[in-house]
């Protein structure tokens, strides 16, 4: 694969980015208060407040990003398939922890998701309800806040502008 300038992350043949972030033991609550009140959504500050965001300290994950345009149609890319695609060999990749959404928010900014050729990065975690009893998932943008929470239902689908982390 090659890198970027910066050596963050790297793409590879496949198109899939891969990059490191390290657990710091941040709780929701501290997360919520480091990206500011209002730099995180209402639904967003419900997942991190729920009691299945669970925080760890000195875990390195490793990362990978499926991009959106992996799937030729919005139909096609659904959080199932998704889900689907990133378990089959040789892929063979992980939900991640709710907390590496907000460890990728913290380890790049707008522009570096942009280089990526990215709008939004979802994290692939199991889906947690927000305050409306809805399933969810963190994911970061650079459009408007810096952490929100989108669709977790298994047939949400989604646009070739996202990322799907696991």
């Amino acid at each position: 694969g090659r890198f970027n300038d910066g050596q963050q992350w790297t793409v590879g043949d496949d198109g899939v980015i891969r990059f490191t972030v390290t657990s710091n033991r941040m709780t929701g609550g501290q997360w919520i208060a480091h990206f500011g009140e209002e730099n995180v959504s209402k639904w967003g500050k419900s997942l991190l407040r729920s009691d299945r965001f669970v925080p760890t300290i000195g875990v390195t994950y490793h990362v990978a990003v499926l991009p959106g345009k992996l799937w030729k149609t919005d139909n096609d890319r659904r959080t199932k398939n998704i889900r689907a695609e990133a378990e089959v060999q040789p892929r063979n990749l992980q939900k991640p922890p709710a907390e590496v959404a907000c460890l990728i928010r913290a380890k790049f900014t707008n522009q570096q998701i942009e280089q990526m050729g990215l709008l939004w990065i979802i994290t692939m975690h199991e889906s947690i309800e927000d305050s409306d009893g809805d399933p969810n998932l963190l994911g970061t943008n650079r459009e408007d806040y810096l952490l929100s929470a989108y669709y977790g239902e298994p047939d949400d689908y989604w646009y070739s502008g996202f990322g799907f982390a696991f």
